[in-house]
């Protein structure tokens, strides 16, 4: 009887961690921001998984989100990193190798992720920001300026 106990014991704890392992905020329940929104009131979405509408910029040594009219400044925009698991979005990696590889790309996304606390992010450390991109929900390219 003790045997039983102390197996029950030991097997209920781990079920209840193995049953929600693996399991993702549901797509619906993922709020929507703004760049803009991010940026402003970081302190409220750092390490959150948000869905953002932005401009990405990418090429030869830049990868890195903004609001519709992104700046000179770095500290206006945020650096891009690409999740290392597809655990949110299975087809995120094949996406990523799809963006091309021209010099200076530009594209309107809508992307899930979460922003990055702690700033010297990117090529040179310039970058105050960062999103980690987890799926990309739409890409569409757009004219570099």
């Amino acid at each position: 009887m003790k045997r039983l106990f102390l197996i029950l014991f030991l097997l209920i704890p781990l079920a209840s961690v193995t049953s929600t392992r693996g399991q993702n905020t549901p797509v619906n329940d993922i709020p929507t921001v703004t760049y803009d929104e991010l940026i402003q009131n970081q302190g409220k979405y750092v390490d959150r998984t948000v869905r953002l509408r932005a401009i990405w910029t990418y090429g030869f040594e830049w990868t890195y989100l903004c609001a519709d009219r992104c700046s000179k400044r770095s500290s206006d925009k945020a650096w891009v990193e690409i999740a290392k698991d597809e655990e949110q979005c299975s087809t995120l990696h094949k996406q990523v190798k799809k963006l091309g590889k021209k010099f200076d790309n530009q594209a309107d996304v809508v992307v899930v992720g979460k922003l990055l606390a702690g700033g010297g992010y990117g090529h040179m450390g310039v970058y105050a920001h960062a999103f980690e991109i987890s799926c990309i929900e739409k890409f569409k390219k757009i004219k570099v300026r």
